[in-house]
């Protein structure tokens, strides 16, 4: 059962050879932890620019969501702020690094408590090799919310061991804290915390008492950034953008979320038939009754639980973005560690090589997962070649900064916060990026007025026209989707009235400058367009 001691159970590694493989096993681990850290960008990709750019509002007095508009929780932000302040360069590398030893250390610890080292040595190394696959150049609400899981997941094992104990209101206090914090990077980050909620429901063990700390230990989180938002005046913002926006961002047929939920266990492939098949064991057990099995104890049961959870949560959306995946990294650890210790259990004594086996199986997922390379250039999956995407944008951001002076505002028409952050220029909006304006459901006359008239008011010496397929385009030549046909209808809609001040106002007072690839930028018209085109 989950409440033995680490002492009382059978140690793993018994042999030499076993403590050679874990010498070796070690090794690797920190082989893939290095790669894992230079998996992090060090020059913002699309969404790490867009919470840079709301963190440095911040930093000059401004708020989240009433200045500049994103749709992630705050303590993002606050995350970026910290980076900024360590240092503008790497202050966001050492911030996601510190993450990430925090989550390693976090998970290392409860594993080995409860399945033995080589189980452990197992699910690291899944936890590294997966990470690496969903990070997509790092800085993502999922990535920092590993740490709050595996740490609520040890707190949630010392309740359950010590449920008695006077001190079990604070650890659930504490527990309901990461919930919070949790909820505040991202809100469909909260299903460990429903499972555990559903876990104690079920279970009918002191349910009302484990639930109440916990929900008053988040909702005392979620009261200091309430009371933030209040002073500052936008709370209704706040609601507006994390919780409106998310509604409507999430809202997809069911076989559009069922195919993405499929997507994501093919996503785990080939270690998809050892989670299931733990699982499926997991689940036989409760409905049998049968509880006594090592490594089955609350744990084990709150993992059969929280997979469909996760799953479910992680696939809110419908749409099959890998780093949604790393939610159900925690989830998928303990079910391989049971895996593993089940394994051990019922071979290991018979079979020694067992050990040097599950090293090798490691390393065969490793390299399967990673397409045959050791060390792959790409990295950043469905966005294509890190280095490629910083190549394509430094030209755009020099072409900004020498056409620019510090306090023109640019307005890039598309999802680059990066460019405003590389180049040091604002917008002339808060709506920084354009789909707030048109997703379905969400967007209204009066946010497109609005936009309309911040950049009025303060024209964007520059507008940078990325051609996303989500928003209409600025030129009078793609006429129809100037019409209100998107290319992606499902997510976006727009009607050709609510646009036509907007593109008025372009079509009368900018100029077509420079085309630099896929971009085109167009120059408001005036004397410096006249000095521009003069050279």
């Amino acid at each position: 059962m989950m409440g033995v001691s680490a002492a009382a159970r059978p140690a793993h590694p018994k042999t030499r050879a076993d403590t050679l493989t874990v010498i070796v096993w070690a090794l690797f681990l920190g082989v893939l932890f290095l790669y894992a850290a230079d998996s992090f960008v060090k020059t913002p990709n699309r969404d790490s620019g867009a919470f840079l750019y709301v963190a440095k509002g911040i930093l000059e007095g401004e708020t989240p969501y009433i200045d500049r508009w994103d749709h992630k929780g705050p303590l993002l932000y606050l995350i970026n702020v910290a980076g900024l302040l360590l240092s503008e360069v790497w202050g966001i590398w050492l911030v996601q690094l510190g993450f990430l030893v925090g989550t390693c250390l976090a998970a290392g610890k409860l594993l080995r408590a409860q399945f033995g080292t080589l189980a452990t040595l197992f699910s690291l190394t899944i936890l590294l090799v997966y990470f690496v696959k969903f990070i997509q150049g790092g800085n993502l609400t999922e990535q920092y919310a590993l740490v709050f899981q595996f740490l609520a997941l040890g707190l949630f094992v010392r309740v359950e061991q010590h449920g008695e104990h006077s001190s079990s209101a604070w650890v659930l206090l504490t527990l309901g804290a990461l919930g919070g914090l949790a909820f505040l990077l991202r809100p469909n980050l909260t299903g460990m915390w429903v499972g555990m909620g559903l876990y104690w429901l079920v279970e009918r063990d002191d349910t009302l008492r484990k639930c109440g700390w916990a929900a008053a230990g988040g909702g005392g989180v979620l009261a200091v950034f309430v009371a933030w938002f209040v002073l500052a005046g936008g709370l209704s913002a706040f609601w507006d953008a994390v919780i409106v926006y998310n509604v409507y961002h999430s809202d997809a047929p069911l076989g559009i979320k069922y195919r993405a939920a499929l997507k994501t266990l093919e996503q785990f492939s080939p270690l998809t038939w050892v989670v299931l098949l733990s699982w499926s064991i997991g689940l036989w057990q409760m409905v049998s009754g049968e509880s006594v099995s090592r490594g089955f104890g609350p744990l084990g049961r709150l993992a059969v639980v929280l997979l469909p959870i996760e799953i479910v949560f992680a696939n809110l959306s419908g749409r099959s973005f890998l780093q949604y995946d790393l939610a159900l990294l925690p989830v998928v650890c303990l079910l391989s560690a049971r895996a593993v210790s089940l394994l051990l259990d019922e071979l290991g004594a018979r079979l020694p090589w067992i050990p040097v086996a599950l090293c090798v199986v490691t390393g065969v997922i490793y390299a399967s997962d990673r397409g045959g390379e050791l060390i792959p250039d790409d990295v950043v999956g469905k966005y294509g070649n890190l280095r490629e995407y910083i190549e394509r944008g430094t030209p755009v951001i020099q072409y900004i900064r020498e056409h620019t002076t510090a306090g023109d505002t640019i307005l890039v028409w598309g999802a680059r916060g990066w460019y405003y952050v590389g180049s040091g220029r604002d917008a002339p909006t808060r709506f920084f990026f354009g789909y707030p304006l048109v997703m379905q459901g969400y967007a209204s006359p009066e946010l497109i007025a609005e936009f309309t008239a911040d950049v009025i008011a303060s024209p964007p010496v520059l507008i940078v026209e990325t051609h996303n397929g989500r928003l209409p385009p600025l030129r009078l030549t793609d006429a129809e989707r100037r019409q209100g046909r998107p290319r992606n209808p499902r997510y976006t809609s727009y009607a050709p009235d609510q646009f036509r001040p907007f593109f008025e106002f372009v079509d009368s007072r900018y100029a077509l400058t420079k085309t630099m690839g896929k971009y085109d930028i167009y120059h408001l018209r005036g004397p410096a367009l006249d000095r521009e085109e003069e050279r």
